[in-house]
């Protein structure tokens, strides 16, 4: 466990304050950055190359908060397609 004073960090207590008063959980968990066979990201350039071939949504990078806007679209159009293909092959019955 490593605690965060506002003195030394007071952007990331901030965060951490934040993200208490949203989910009433009083801490964040901070651990490598990697994908499965990959070395840990060491530079902003591999984060955002790992960030878009991941399956997460946000990534915060300094004061810089970088989100995936099309995941929820993208998956609206999964959805439709798949409805699409259920009532193709309805009608073909």
């Amino acid at each position: 466990v490593q605690t965060v004073d506002r003195r030394s960090n007071p952007a990331f207590r901030r965060l951490i304050e934040e993200f208490r008063e949203l989910t009433g959980v009083p801490m964040v968990l901070n651990t490598s950055f990697s994908r499965g066979g990959e070395p840990v990201v060491s530079s902003p350039d591999d984060a955002i190359r790992s960030f878009l071939e991941a399956k997460i949504d946000v990534l915060a990078i300094g004061d810089y908060i970088v989100r995936k806007r099309e995941t929820k679209t993208a998956a609206r159009m999964v959805r439709a397609r798949a409805r699409a293909r259920r009532t193709r092959r309805a009608e073909l019955r």
